[in-house]
């Protein structure tokens, strides 16, 4: 089915609208993203701009001051640490590692999470 869907969207340089739990078909078929929760908006972004981008920190309290809060999207805090999502990985200080971040993830980090 989702190979039906991508060769429509090919074929018809036209667009569906596809509402999924299940994120692995998102990232598979999706060109755009948008996070709806409650009907707020989370996120409206390019799916590729979100990969390229967007990365999670894993950081203390301290080290959170230091992130610029314009690209801090959402965070959790997790007792000791916060997974921070960011949503421009090349505007972070020197020395805070980053990981790479899944369709998922990111789905479960901006339900679950607060701003």
């Amino acid at each position: 089915m989702l190979e039906e869907l991508k060769g429509f969207v090919s074929k018809s340089n036209g667009g569906i609208l596809l509402s999924s739990h299940i994120m692995s078909d998102v990232e598979k078929i999706a060109s755009h993203l948008i996070v709806i929760k409650d009907g707020e908006i989370l996120l409206n972004e390019e799916k590729d701009k979100v990969l390229d981008n967007y990365a999670i920190v894993d950081v203390d309290k301290e080290q959170l001051t230091l992130i610029n809060k314009d690209i801090v999207v959402v965070k959790r805090n997790n007792g000791s640490y916060f997974n921070v999502l960011v949503s421009d990985v090349h505007k972070l200080p020197s020395g805070i590692a980053h990981r790479t971040i899944s369709i998922e993830e990111i789905s479960v980090l901006l339900t679950r999470s607060e701003k």
